[in-house]
């Protein structure tokens, strides 16, 4: 999903500071139960015992246990059979707490810095998903050999601006001259230059690949050229436009992709938000019944 598309999400994203919201979609035919009604989770728990009770949530062959605090609107019937919505604070990931005013300051904290999840359980020829993002798709991958009549200046990395390494990661920068060539394709009047907001349309790769070729990290952030903004104008009374990345990643244990969404100033980060949301979806999975 390219940043020109995002869902209206995303511009709330923009919109929060000091906290990591995660949202969860999964393409999945799962029914979420309510597991207990009283927010004191069963003993030996791996979650605090104000984190809310837990609901049952299925997800492709697995099932997970999630507390109430995950849930964004905190009442069970926010996620349906195919979605979940989530958020819990970075770096800890820790669940909104009943009760808890300093949680509910950081929850509800204007400005950046969330991130949202995307888990789409199945499909196939999961392994180069993620390139097939990039458009380098093999034989027998959906969209094969299909081309955009459209042209677009940044839908291949020989498009774009290769940098040098960055945080583990090969970056490949938009090519602004190359967008003014595109956008002024049609024009009589043609654009001279971008602002920031047209700018924050495109967006910059940041790549890894394994020994055999294929993209196992694939994170793409609003371009480098949209500043992000201090700290008074994201607190400020204005709404700031806050640069995002999109993380995507693989979970081969689950048959899943996993979209990521957080605030660009922690791409150096993006090792541990990895780690991270794996583990949490490890910590939510349960072999109850």
């Amino acid at each position: 999903m390219n940043s020109r598309t995002l869902s209206p999400l995303l511009s709330l994203c923009r919109m929060a500071r000091h906290l990591v919201c995660i949202v969860a979609w999964l393409w999945v035919s799962g029914v979420v139960h309510a597991q207990d009604t009283s927010p004191v989770i069963v003993a030996g728990s791996k979650f605090p015992a104000d984190a809310g009770p837990l609901f049952r949530v299925d997800g492709g062959e697995r099932k997970f246990l999630i507390p109430q605090g995950y849930f964004r609107s905190r009442v069970a019937g926010y996620a349906s059979k195919d979605a979940w919505w989530l958020e819990a604070l970075w770096p800890d990931l820790t669940p909104w707490r009943e009760n808890n005013p300093a949680d509910d300051k950081e929850f509800h904290a204007p400005g950046g810095g969330r991130m949202i999840m995307e888990v789409g359980f199945g499909g196939k020829n999961m392994a180069t998903f993620l390139n097939r993002l990039i458009n380098e798709n093999e034989p027998g991958d959906p969209g094969y050999g299909y081309k955009s009549p459209f042209n677009f200046p940044d839908d291949t990395t020989d498009k774009r601006i290769k940098g040098d390494q960055r945080y583990g990661l090969q970056p490949y920068y938009v090519d602004f001259n190359k967008v003014l060539v595109f956008l002024n394709r049609d024009r009589k009047v043609p654009i001279i230059t971008l602002d920031e907001v047209a700018k924050s349309r495109w967006n910059d790769w940041f790549i890894r690949r394994d020994s055999a070729g294929t993209v196992s990290t694939l994170i793409r952030c609003d371009s480098r050229e949209v500043a992000d903004p201090p700290e008074a104008a994201i607190t400020g009374r204005g709404i700031a436009l806050v640069p995002h990345c999109e993380h995507k990643i693989l979970l081969p244990k689950y048959n899943a992709r996993v979209d990521i969404s957080y605030r660009r100033v922690f791409l150096p980060q993006w090792q541990a938000i990895d780690d991270a949301v794996r583990a949490l979806l490890t910590k939510f999975e349960t072999t109850q019944p």
